[in-house]
C-alpha cells in the first residue's frame, strides 16, 4: 500500500509538472502570437505610411491662400458660411487662423475639414495660384484658364514658366507676395 501511494504521489507530481509545462508552453505561444500579430500590424502601418498611396491625410492648408468656409460649425456661422477668407497662419497641422474677406473678422483654430480651396474670380492670366498637391506642390503660378466641366485648370509656373494642367481641387488663389 505504501509503495502504491508513493508511486501515485510521484505520478500526481509528474502530472502536475507536465500540466505546468504545458501551461507555460501555451502562455509562451500566446505571447509570441500576440507579439507577431502586433508586429505585423505595426509593420503594415509602417509600409502604408511609406507607400505613395498611403491613406494618411495630406494637409493642404498653407498661409496666404484663399479658402471658402463650408461648415456652419464655426463662430458666427450665419455670417460666415460660404464666405471666402484668407489663411493668416497655421496653428498646428490641419487648423488655421483666417481673416474673413467681407468683414475682416479673424477666426482662430478652424479645422481644415471646414474649408475648401477658393479660386480666383477670373482666369485672366493676372490671377496667381498656389499648387497644394501633386508633383508641383508648393509652386506658384498664373492661372491661364479653367474648365469647370472637366475640373481642371491650366497654370503657368513662375519658377520655370512651364505650363501644367492640374485639378481645380489642388490649387487655391494666392494672396501673398509673388516670389
Amino acid at each position: 500500500n505504501k509503495g502504491r501511494d508513493h508511486e501515485q504521489g510521484r505520478d500526481r507530481g509528474g502530472r502536475n509538472r507536465d500540466r505546468n509545462q504545458r501551461q507555460d508552453r501555451n502562455r509562451d505561444r500566446d505571447r509570441d502570437t500576440y507579439r507577431n500579430d502586433h508586429d505585423t500590424k505595426r509593420n503594415d502601418h509602417d509600409r502604408q505610411s511609406k507607400s505613395p498611396h498611403a491613406t494618411t491625410p495630406q494637409h493642404w492648408l498653407v498661409p496666404h491662400i484663399r479658402v471658402r468656409i463650408i461648415s456652419r460649425k464655426i463662430p458666427n456661422a450665419t455670417q460666415n458660411y460660404r464666405q471666402t477668407a484668407t489663411v493668416m497662419d497655421i496653428a498646428h497641422r490641419g487648423t488655421a487662423t483666417l481673416r474673413v474677406d467681407h468683414s475682416g473678422q479673424v477666426l482662430e483654430r478652424i479645422p481644415e475639414r471646414y474649408l475648401e480651396t477658393a479660386l480666383p474670380q477670373q482666369s485672366s492670366g493676372s490671377a496667381y495660384v498656389m499648387l497644394l498637391r501633386g508633383e508641383h506642390c508648393g509652386g506658384q503660378g498664373r492661372m491661364l484658364e479653367r474648365n469647370i466641366d472637366r475640373n481642371v485648370g491650366v497654370v503657368q509656373l513662375l519658377e520655370d514658366m512651364a505650363v501644367v494642367t492640374v485639378s481645380l481641387d489642388d490649387i487655391a488663389e494666392w494672396c501673398g507676395d509673388v516670389d
